[in-house]
């Protein structure tokens, strides 16, 4: 299963601040004049005037999007990683770009490229979220393909991989962690027993990862996508009633539709 990043306090301030530089929308206008007028003197003149202002500055995190501003140009660089599968790589990422008014440029420095992917088994496969990208140093990957490289890897396999963490590197969330239509109806013990089993994370590490939702001012649209890219494969017994969903491999039609959406070609 694909993770999302988890950070720290001191990192997620600083995600709101590059969302917030990079996008104005990402945070909402529904936010008080003070704290805009907080937001706007760290973004823009690096001061925070009072300590507790660290705090809600913090806070923003929980309403904001991770969005770039469309036509962004978004500089990549492998780190490691056999040519042959690198190349499958920006073959099956740039689907999302038929869509999307965004540009996708590999090029070889990873100390140039806003996003550095890595290729280590033992992370399995991961992605920041859009703009959090920013917070990133230049020595550290953005992105982590754990198991491309590995012969049991099927092709349909590699490109639903490959879509799933470029879409959240171009900002989409997991769709499983949606509020829409009260989002997955899980039977909690069960999915607890069967995420400890097969990706062996923890109870909190569950929480995290399968039963957080986002907040609705990050969601765009009303019902929940079971075939979106971003949708987690969810086996029937883990659920209440007879909910379920399958490996996606494609993006689907509210997946395209999205993005058209939030990056509108000019």
């Amino acid at each position: 299963m694909c993770t999302i990043c988890r950070v720290s306090h001191h990192r997620n301030i600083k995600n709101v601040k590059n969302a917030f530089l990079e996008n104005k929308s990402n945070i909402p206008a529904s936010i008080s004049h003070e704290d805009k007028k907080i937001l706007e003197d760290y973004s823009f003149k690096n001061v925070i005037k009072k300590p507790e202002h660290i705090g809600r500055i913090a806070r923003m995190i929980l309403p904001k999007s991770s969005l770039w501003q469309p036509g962004r140009k978004i500089k990549i660089s492998f780190v490691g990683g056999k040519k042959k599968i690198n190349e499958k790589v920006k073959a099956f990422a740039k689907e999302w770009l038929q869509f999307a008014n965004l540009e996708f440029k590999f090029i070889t420095d990873p100390e140039d490229a806003t996003i550095r992917i890595t290729f280590k088994p033992s992370q399995g496969s991961w992605s920041a979220v859009g703009t959090d990208n920013l917070s990133f140093g230049i020595d550290e990957a953005t992105m982590n393909f754990g198991w491309l490289e590995h012969p049991s890897t099927t092709e349909a396999e590699f490109r639903g991989v490959v879509l799933h963490e470029f879409g959240h590197m171009i900002g989409c969330g997991h769709e499983h962690e949606s509020p829409k239509n009260g989002g997955v109806p899980w039977l909690k013990k069960n999915a607890y027993d069967y995420y400890m089993s097969t990706q062996g994370w923890n109870k909190e590490e569950v929480d995290e990862q399968v039963f957080d939702v986002y907040s609705k001012n990050q969601i765009i649209g009303t019902t929940l996508d079971k075939k979106s890219i971003m949708m987690y494969a969810i086996p029937n017994w883990i659920t209440k009633g007879d909910f379920e969903v399958g490996w996606n491999y494609d993006l689907s039609t509210s997946d395209k539709t999205f993005i058209k959406k939030t990056y509108p070609k000019t």
